[in-house]
């Protein structure tokens, strides 16, 4: 038997990777929200769940509901609206009072209080690096632990109340943050910091 031959033909130009990067890798739109999901201090986990939360791509009930999986869509903490991701963060008023005990904790006092309007807030605000991402990562937990708590809720039948949420959002921010310290931290934002 012959082997087989490739018919691909070569060119006499010199090759470069950045090139054939470039034609590889399709040309996306640069989104507002990418440093804030996937910045340096978050959680990778955490950064992960803020991602899909983001895109709407979360399997809520009323996403499941839409596609016959589940035979109704209400909301797992209020049962009252339909659970969607504009609905879950954070309309429902049990994690909307997770979002408040969370601004004050950090003394935010800003008014959004969708989830992409408050990513759009840590993006776009007049603070240091440092802080924008130290509100990243409590951002990303908060959404990661109020998502394992509704999981936890359908199936275990358990039901953390908002301020253990609060706890373990607050637990969670500061064991990652003292993990993977920045090299460059001002004295001002160290402040700031060690009175969370």
């Amino acid at each position: 038997m012959k082997p087989l031959v490739n018919t691909v033909m070569f060119t006499h130009r010199k090759y470069k990777i950045a090139k054939g990067y470039i034609l590889l890798n399709s040309v996306h739109d640069r989104v507002n929200w990418s440093k804030e999901v996937w910045g340096r201090l978050n959680t990778p986990k955490h950064s992960f769940m803020l991602w899909l939360a983001i895109q709407d791509r979360l399997k809520t009930k009323a996403r499941l509901h839409s596609f016959n999986i589940l035979p109704e869509a209400k909301c797992q903490f209020c049962k009252v609206a339909d659970e969607t991701i504009t609905h879950l963060f954070f309309d429902c008023p049990y994690s909307s009072d997770c979002l408040q005990q969370v601004k004050n904790w950090v003394c935010w006092s800003i008014t959004a209080s969708q989830l992409p309007g408050i990513v759009r807030v840590i993006g776009r605000m007049k603070a240091t690096r440092f802080r924008k991402m130290v509100l990243s990562v409590i951002m990303a937990a908060l959404v990661y632990h109020l998502w394992r708590v509704r999981n936890e809720s359908i199936w275990l039948s358990s039901l953390d109340n908002p301020t253990s949420i609060v706890q373990k959002t607050k637990a969670a921010s500061k064991i990652r943050i003292q993990s993977v310290w920045p090299k460059k931290v001002s004295a001002k934002d160290l402040e700031w910091y060690t009175v969370l």
